[in-house]
């Protein structure tokens, strides 16, 4: 009898804790904030500066085959990938700092004194929202 107690009262402990732990992992993601949809003007403004700055060396889609690639060594990234080596997790916030602080021992200069703070979070919107392969959305 006291061996069958012994193992209800785990059983019980372990329910427990999993529930503790269930309502935990609700909790924080109420905190979370919701992912938005990007604003189209600022993607509108994000593609045009990687137009302007950025397509000749990621080329149109990304893929990192501008016509300024070839000279690059490094290559520069394939940013369409969502694979990235810098930029931490892939968001907006990420992303938009390695374009202000550039990537040492690249091609990636800073764009910090260069584009406006406006201009680099557009930018980072663009590139995660839109040239990441099948427009994945990320904060």
């Amino acid at each position: 009898m006291f061996q069958r107690a012994a193992v209800v009262t785990r059983v019980v402990s372990v329910l427990t804790v999993v529930a503790a732990c269930t309502a935990f992992a609700f909790v924080g993601a109420a905190d979370q904030p919701a992912a938005q949809e990007p604003d189209p003007q600022v993607i509108e403004q994000g593609k045009n500066v990687y137009v302007d700055q950025c397509q000749s060396c990621h080329g149109a889609e990304g893929k990192g085959d501008g016509p300024a690639a070839r000279f690059l060594d490094p290559p520069p990234r394939d940013l369409a990938m969502g694979d990235w080596q810098h930029a931490a997790d892939g968001t907006v916030v990420a992303v938009a700092e390695v374009i202000t602080k550039g990537v040492d021992d690249t091609g990636m200069t800073p764009f910090e004194g260069t584009l406006s703070d406006e201009e680099i979070a557009a930018v980072a919107s663009y590139v995660v929202h839109v040239l990441v392969t099948g427009g994945a959305e990320r904060r």
